[in-house]
């Protein structure tokens, strides 16, 4: 799956915040309701959406950080408010920017927690 269709599976879902069918969201998208339905498999196992039974029925949404503002917003509030303590600890010599940087940073230490946490919890 490519990231450009990532996307678009991700904002459909998020944008009508309600859970969705694979055939509604291949129709949306123009796509075969088949491939649509293995690319959402696939996004459930990364974790940016979550499969719900309805019976015989599968319907599908995007993580709550990607549909809810106040969820976006205190995350985002607390990632602002960590860098001043964090940036002492990173190199951001390679980046191309102080942000994204702080982004890729960030993004390690989470893939690094979420390691750790498998670990002790399994």
């Amino acid at each position: 799956m490519t990231s450009d269709m990532k996307r678009q599976v991700i904002d459909i879902l998020a944008k009508n915040k309600k859970p969705m069918r694979a055939a509604h969201i291949a129709k949306a998208l123009g796509k075969n309701p088949n491939q649509m339905t293995h690319h959402l498999n696939q996004l459930v196992s990364q974790g940016r959406v979550v499969a719900f039974k309805d019976g015989f029925v599968t319907r599908y949404a995007a993580q709550l950080l990607l549909t809810s503002d106040k969820v976006r917003d205190d995350f985002f509030d607390l990632i602002v408010d960590s860098m001043p303590r964090l940036l002492p600890y990173m190199d951001l010599s390679g980046a191309e920017n102080e942000t994204l940087g702080f982004a890729n940073v960030v993004r390690d230490m989470l893939i690094r927690l979420e390691r750790d946490l498998e670990k002790e919890f399994s």
